[in-house]
C-alpha cells in the first residue's frame, strides 16, 4: 500500500519534514506519482521508522475487576512518609530553640558595656588601650567645650 507524505508522517508519528528529509537523504526510498507527490510504501516507511504501539493504558486495565487492592505497599510508604515528617518537625523545633538562644545572647551582648580592650605583649603583660580621642577644633579647645 502506498502512502502520501502526510499519511506516512501520521502513521510513523513523525513530522512531514522528517519524512521528506529521510527521502532526500536516501535513507528511505519513495517515488513520485504523476502529480509530483511522494508515494511511500508502508513496508519502506516502517523499515526506517519502526512501528510502535501507542495505545494508551487506562487505569482500569492495571487492576483486574473483582480482585482486592494490595494496600500493604502503600501502607509501608505512608508509614515511612509519616516518620520522615515527624523527624523534620522535630528538627524544625530544635532549630527554633537554637534560634531563640542565639537571639537572647545577641540581645545580652548589645546591652552589656564593652570590656576594656587590652593588648597582650610578648611578655604576657596586659596593656590597656587608651580610647582614641576625637580631635577638637580651635574654638572647642579655647572655650573648653
Amino acid at each position: 500500500m502506498k502512502l502520501s507524505a502526510n499519511q506516512a508522517a501520521k502513521e510513523a508519528h513523525k513530522t512531514k519534514k522528517t519524512i521528506l528529509d529521510s527521502i532526500k537523504s536516501k535513507r528511505m526510498s519513495a517515488s513520485k506519482n504523476d502529480k509530483g507527490h511522494w508515494e511511500i510504501d508502508t513496508s519502506e516507511l516502517f523499515r526506517v521508522f519502526p512501528k510502535t504501539d501507542t495505545t494508551p493504558v487506562s487505569n482500569t486495565d492495571a487492576i483486574p475487576h473483582g480482585e482486592p487492592y494490595n494496600t500493604s505497599i502503600l501502607e509501608v510508604e505512608l508509614k515511612a512518609e509519616r516518620q520522615m515528617r515527624e523527624r523534620l518537625e522535630a528538627e524544625i523545633d530544635d532549630l527554633k530553640v537554637q534560634r531563640d538562644k542565639w537571639q537572647l545572647q545577641a540581645e545580652r551582648l548589645l546591652l552589656e558595656k564593652p570590656a576594656p580592650q587590652t593588648i597582650i605583649t610578648p611578655t604576657n603583660e596586659n596593656i590597656p588601650l587608651e580610647p582614641v580621642k576625637k580631635r577638637r577644633g580651635v574654638l572647642a579647645r579655647v572655650f573648653d567645650w
